[in-house]
């Protein structure tokens, strides 16, 4: 029901005013970006599972950037993350636009039992330090399972 939402016009669809805070489940993207614009006032997002799938390299972008973005969103947690392009794209996205961000954290499954997985946190920390953001008090935390 809320998905066929995103496809309406924004004038004709009421807004969820009243929505703090969000947990999404098996979404992409373009969708969670979409959805944001009738979240005029979310503080929290959490997205728990995402759906990767092929798109085109501009898939993820803002022609509008949501007010949430702008005025009200401080913490982001996105769960199950496996560094996919998309994925990198939207966490990028979000950095980019999100002014009063507080806390990013990406929860990736990854256990410091290997080498390759201390590695791969380590890449995956110096490159979100390299994305621009719009938010000089955002901390990315990118915390291993307990």
């Amino acid at each position: 029901m809320i998905l066929g939402l995103i496809n309406a016009p924004s004038t004709t669809v009421s807004t969820f005013e009243n929505l703090m805070h969000l947990k999404m489940e098996y979404t992409q993207g373009d969708t969670i970006l979409e959805f944001l614009k009738f979240t005029p006032n979310l503080e929290s997002l959490v997205i728990a599972q995402y759906l990767s799938r092929t798109v085109n390299k501009d898939a993820i972008t803002l022609s509008l950037v949501p007010r949430c973005l702008l005025l009200h969103l401080k913490t982001i947690e996105v769960r199950e993350f496996k560094e996919r392009s998309e994925e990198l794209k939207l966490v990028k996205c979000f950095l980019e636009n999100a002014i009063v961000l507080q806390m990013l954290t990406i929860k990736s499954g990854m256990t410091p039992n290997s080498v390759a997985e201390l590695e791969m946190k380590t890449r995956m920390t110096e490159l979100l330090q390299m994305y621009p953001r719009a938010s000089t008090n955002c901390t990315v935390n990118l915390p291993f399972p307990k």
